[in-house]
């Protein structure tokens, strides 16, 4: 049997340990925890349920509207529980989904719209779900509206 010279022994541990981190596609199951994560924040965001809104979100969450605005969770559940200006549509369509270990950034052609019938500009917004235990959860989310550079 040849033996492996110690670069290459190097070169296929570095290999056997950081390709699983490069991944592309998530696995099946992983899409469809994501899909129905996503589903429940639309929910959460149309009802208005800050209960709900907490089980997805992380401790570390960094939340960036399309104004550029920066949120962390505390901030984004009390914008939830009492929003000044409600959703009456929250739609959020897979666009692109990468799986990275046991990350996943998902980015979404989004439309939401007011009560009021007010239009939001967003264009797409990505999300960053982590796993943490046995949980899927959000602890990024950046929207890019249409109107802004």
């Amino acid at each position: 049997m040849p033996r492996l010279s110690s670069k290459s022994f190097i070169v296929f541990s570095i290999c056997a340990i950081v390709l699983p981190v490069f991944a592309g596609e998530p696995k099946p199951e992983v899409r469809k925890i994501v899909l129905a994560k996503t589903q429940a924040y639309v929910d959460a965001l149309l009802k208005c349920d800050a209960t709900a809104m907490d089980k997805l979100l992380s401790t570390e969450l960094v939340y960036t509207s399309a104004a550029a605005t920066v949120a962390d969770k505390a901030a984004v559940l009390k914008d939830v529980a009492a929003p000044k200006s409600p959703l009456a549509v929250a739609e959020l369509k897979v666009n692109t989904m990468r799986q990275y270990g046991d990350t996943v950034v998902a980015n979404y052609d989004a439309n939401f719209q007011h009560k009021g019938g007010e239009l939001i500009p967003h264009g797409t917004v990505t999300i960053v779900w982590v796993k943490e235990g046995q949980d899927w959860v959000m602890v990024a989310r950046q929207a890019t509206g249409k109107n802004h550079h």
